[in-house]
């Protein structure tokens, strides 16, 4: 969904008598520190009326894309590592011909999709608990992390990418069409050289334990590694 305000209601600031003023303004400084290190240039102007702040946003504000290393401790992202690669685990993996819907030598890979447009899989239920951690700390399991929020959690899937001898860049797409209100997060499983690579805007280095958070309807692709036998990531397509 993209949207160009962001409206900022208070209560208590609003009990304030002849200093309010003050109390507003600094809710605004706040407003600034608290977004401007995490989204440069996303802020066109604070501005303060009767009640409540509006920040008016950029025209880019909502293409940001947020970068999170060391997404969760160590032990957590070893776990991972562990269960999608290691021989002994019974995780398993299935061969996509095709990726993303379009067929050309090498635009190929492994994948195991557990959700697809808001319905579980004949595997989902299986393998919940290898998901938990990642999908609690996007608040998209329901209470007690006992299942799946599947009012919110459009796709869930894990991509595999074999080492390929030069790098292959897969077909460009969009995780779903533009205004549905819907986000992505893109948690890398691995250290490697592949890449998730935006269309003329950036391109993103996989590394261990670090998440993406971005706007899935603009086109993206991937990339294979060249310097490991594989790339491996967790994709979350979900409702804002």
């Amino acid at each position: 969904m993209e949207f160009d305000h962001i409206l900022c209601h208070y209560s208590e600031i609003g009990l304030k008598g002849k200093n309010r003023k003050y109390f507003e303004n600094q809710l605004r400084n706040n407003i600034l520190d608290s977004i401007l290190p995490l989204y440069p240039g996303s802020i066109k102007a604070v501005k303060r009326y009767y009640g409540r702040l509006v920040v008016e946003l950029t025209e880019s504000s909502y293409n940001v894309i947020e970068i999170i290393d060391d997404f969760f401790s160590s032990y957590q992202s070893d776990s991972y590592d562990k269960t999608f690669s290691q021989k002994f685990n019974e995780f398993p993996w299935f061969f996509q011909n095709d990726l993303n819907g379009v067929s050309y030598l090498g635009n190929c890979y492994f994948n195991h999709v557990l959700i697809d447009n808001f319905i579980p899989t004949a595997t989902a239920d299986k393998y919940f608990y290898i998901f938990v951690p990642l999908l609690s700390k996007l608040n998209l399991t329901t209470k007690n992390n006992s299942q799946y929020d599947l009012e919110r959690l459009l796709r869930l899937k894990v991509n595999l990418y074999p080492r390929t001898q030069r790098r292959v860049h897969h077909s460009s797409h969009m995780d779903y069409r533009p205004n549905l209100g819907l986000r992505t997060c893109l948690y890398y499983v691995n250290t490697n050289n592949g890449f998730t690579i935006f269309d003329g805007k950036r391109k993103i280095g996989s590394k261990k334990n670090r998440a993406i958070l971005f706007d899935g309807s603009n086109k993206h692709h991937s990339t294979t590694p060249t310097d490991c036998n594989y790339r491996c990531s967790i994709n979350i397509d979900y409702k804002v």
